[in-house]
C-alpha cells in the first residue's frame, strides 16, 4: 500500500506543482463569485471572439464559490477542495468507465445474454466503488470540517454547478434565437 501511495505521489506531484505555478500566473479574479458562469478563458477561440474554456479559471471560479458559500476559512478552503476535486475526479472516471461500457455494450449486436450479465455485474461492481470512494472522501472530509459545514460545501457545490449550467442553456437559447432572427430576415 505504502509502495502504491508512493508511486501515485511522484505521478501526481509534477501536476500539482504545475497547478501551483499556474495558479500564481492567474490570480483570482474579483466579483466573480456573484456570477460563476462568467469568462472561463484566457483569450480569443478560433477568432470567434468568445473566450476558450480554462479548467484553471472554472476551478479557481469554483472554488472561490464554494468558499463563499459554506463560509469556509482560508485554511478549511486550502484543506478541504482539494480533496473535493480528487473526488469528483475520481467518480468522473468511474462514470466514464460505466458510460463507455454500456455504449460498448449497445453497439455490439452479437452480444449474448450471458456477456451481457458479465457487463451488468461489472457496471455494478464500478458504482460500489464509486459509493465506496464517496465514503472514504467523506471521512477524510470531516476530519478537516463539521458535518454541518460538509453539507454546506456538498450544497454550494450542487448551487454551482446547476448556476453553470442553466447559464449555458440560456446563451445556446438566446444563440438560437439569434440564428432565427437571422433566418427570418
Amino acid at each position: 500500500m505504502k509502495q502504491l501511495l508512493s508511486l501515485l505521489f511522484l505521478i501526481l506531484w509534477p501536476t500539482y506543482l504545475a497547478a501551483q505555478m499556474n495558479q500564481a500566473q492567474h490570480p483570482p479574479m474579483k466579483h466573480h463569485h456573484k456570477m460563476p458562469w462568467m469568462q472561463f478563458g484566457d483569450g480569443p477561440r478560433g477568432g470567434k471572439g468568445k473566450a476558450a474554456f480554462s479548467p484553471w479559471q472554472y476551478i479557481q471560479l469554483e472554488t472561490d464559490f464554494i468558499a463563499k458559500e459554506a463560509q469556509l476559512t482560508l485554511v478549511e478552503t486550502n484543506k478541504v477542495l482539494p480533496l473535493l476535486h480528487e473526488l469528483k475526479n475520481q467518480m468522473r472516471e468511474i462514470d466514464r468507465t460505466v458510460f463507455k461500457l454500456i455504449e460498448d455494450a449497445a453497439d455490439n449486436r452479437d452480444l449474448t445474454d450471458r456477456e451481457s450479465e458479465e457487463i451488468l455485474k461489472e457496471i455494478d461492481r464500478l458504482n460500489e466503488k464509486k459509493r465506496s470512494v464517496e465514503q472514504d472522501y467523506q471521512k477524510k472530509l470531516l476530519n478537516i470540517i463539521s458535518p454541518k459545514k460538509l453539507l454546506k460545501v456538498r450544497q454550494a457545490d450542487m448551487a454551482f454547478g446547476r448556476k453553470v449550467l442553466s447559464r449555458m442553456f440560456a446563451e445556446k437559447n438566446a444563440n438560437k434565437g439569434d440564428k432565427n432572427d437571422k433566418e427570418q430576415k
